[in-house]
């Protein structure tokens, strides 16, 4: 009997938020691993006390809160008390320096974190991935859409295109993979051998991966380390994208004019349109069209946090009443996040995993 492998037509969507990162070494000690949202300042503060201590103060003296408490150890609830401050007259030029340090945290700690994380085939991300393409499923009907500022999908895939097994899939192109608008970015390479992503000039971006909150690898010239919260808000300012395989947060360009490196992310606070840098809003775009388009949705790790509206507003808007999907998966390992997704996006079909592993078990029948 001869065996032929059925061609998966069913358009794929991958929602990612940071548990997803997080899952490959949740075994690890807490002060090494990425980033989570609670309990951030407490672990911050081992190796980074300068930046923790100053939002300490502020924090403490307006709102009298200790954020290193477990009470309010939250970096998306800090972080969206700090920038609602930045519209009030009386406290954006303190709040201003604040949020410009709270930022600079996020990007030491998330680098730092996932730089250590090696990508191969026990990775819980690659597991599905080739799960996923066993079953038949094609490169060009797979789209991710993240939250996390981490380049591990971009480091998993770039893995999978050079295995034997899967190069005829052609499925990874660095940058074009993320949808952006390639007349308006210039790419950079690392000096000697830092290893670094390959620029195939005529691949075709199929898989996608559409970064709503910007990216620890994108970045903008700057002619100072100590940039303002006006540069960081500038919506058309120019972007680069570093092809390095592990990020230094503190990037320097060979630019006399503008050696220092600002990054290109987005803070998850309500109103993010208003800030959001002019690429980042044709990712929102393509990435709303994917999400009506879809048959299968798997939101992995992500929280769906409270306070940001402008997120969970995208998911209502495609999700509720779109009879394209047919299948929705979550998966977390807190069975009370399945409560809120039904809630919040009317969902009642919706089918819960504890991690990615049943998952995997469970779903591929």
């Amino acid at each position: 009997m001869v065996y032929t492998k059925i061609i998966m037509k069913k358009k794929l969507v991958l929602i990612l938020g940071a548990g997803a990162t997080y899952s490959d070494v949740a075994n690890k000690s807490k002060y090494i691993a990425p980033p989570l949202d609670k309990h951030f300042f407490s672990i911050c503060k081992i190796h980074y006390s300068r930046y923790t201590d100053q939002i300490q103060q502020y924090m403490q003296k307006y709102y009298h809160r200790n954020i290193y408490d477990q009470k309010y150890d939250s970096l998306e609830g800090v972080m969206a008390t700090i920038y609602t401050d930045l519209f009030d007259i009386r406290l954006k030029n303190y709040s201003s320096d604040i949020f410009v340090e709270l930022i600079k945290l996020f990007n030491k700690r998330l680098s730092s974190s996932t730089n250590s994380i090696k990508i191969n085939h026990q990775r819980h991300l690659y597991r599905l991935l080739v799960k996923y393409f066993e079953h038949g499923y094609q490169p060009e009907n797979i789209t991710f859409i993240t939250f996390n500022q981490d380049i591990q999908i971009e480091r998993v895939l770039d893995i999978l295109q050079q295995k034997e097994r899967w190069k005829n899939l052609e499925m990874f192109s660095f940058p074009r993979c993320y949808g952006l608008d390639m007349a308006g970015l210039e790419t950079t390479n690392p000096p000697g051998k830092l290893e670094r992503f390959d620029q195939p000039d005529d691949l075709p971006a199929k898989i996608k991966i559409f970064k709503l909150h910007g990216s620890l690898n994108w970045l903008s010239p700057s002619s100072t380390d100590k940039y303002s919260l006006e540069q960081f808000f500038q919506t058309d300012r120019k972007l680069r994208i570093t092809t390095r395989k592990k990020i230094n947060p503190e990037l320097r360009y060979n630019d006399t004019k503008n050696p220092y490196s600002l990054p290109i992310i987005l803070p998850p606070v309500n109103n993010k349109s208003a800030i959001m840098h002019n690429q980042l809003k044709i990712i929102w775009e393509k990435a709303e069209q994917k999400l009506k388009n879809a048959n299968e949705i798997v939101f992995w790790g992500y929280s769906l946090p409270d306070l940001d509206f402008e997120s969970k507003n995208l998911f209502q808007r495609n999700l509720i009443g779109n009879s394209n999907i047919s299948d929705i998966s979550l998966i977390d390992p807190n069975s009370h996040v399945s409560s809120k997704y039904i809630e919040s996006l009317d969902l009642d079909n919706v089918k819960y995993y504890k991690n990615v592993i049943s998952f995997i078990n469970n779903h591929f029948v």
